[in-house]
């Protein structure tokens, strides 16, 4: 009986660290839409500076923007929702303070979500993602750490026109 118990234990243990997530329990995954809801309006009320890079197919530009619209600035990361059933598979992993959602679908799009958490609240979020259609790909990455840095990658691959490049990096001063 003891033996049963612990194997029941241990069992239950491992499969919490790695589990496939049914389309019921996605409801209770974190909600990004608020969390960055909730960014902005952090951000909108220290209304701080942002050095920032942008490059554009090999042209570059720095400078320090202030003033910013932060709702239209972090638009791209307000899209991602995991509690919207647009794949066919999550999967959640967490290692120490990594919490990982990898989802995917039959067009072998992948989406691949980071929560880095502080001590008791999240600290950053990397966001990987890869859509595929017959006559092009994008892939995304998408990197905020809170109240300090904001990153937008993206390349496009179209056939026949070749691959598109653009990076955005913002630091929160």
């Amino acid at each position: 009986m003891i033996k049963y118990t612990v194997m029941s234990v241990a069992a239950v243990s491992f499969y919490s660290c790695h589990s496939s997530i049914d389309d019921h329990s996605r409801a209770k995954e974190i909600n990004i839409p608020q969390y960055f809801k909730q960014e902005i309006q952090k951000l909108e009320k220290l209304n701080p500076q942002v050095s920032k890079t942008v490059n554009n197919n090999d042209q570059k530009e720095n400078r320090i923007v202030e003033n910013i619209n932060w709702e239209k600035e972090l638009a791209q990361f307000t899209t991602i929702d995991l509690n919207k059933n647009n794949f066919d598979s999550m999967t959640k992993d967490s290692v120490n303070k990594v919490v990982t959602y990898s989802l995917s679908n039959k067009n072998k799009d992948t989406l691949i979500v980071k929560v880095i958490y502080g001590e008791d609240e999240i600290q950053a979020l990397d966001i990987k993602k890869r859509v595929n259609y017959i006559l092009f790909s994008n892939d995304e990455r998408l990197y905020y750490e809170s109240g300090k840095k904001y990153l937008l990658q993206k390349s496009q691959h179209i056939l026949g026109l070749g691959e598109r490049k653009y990076y955005i990096e913002g630091n929160i001063q």
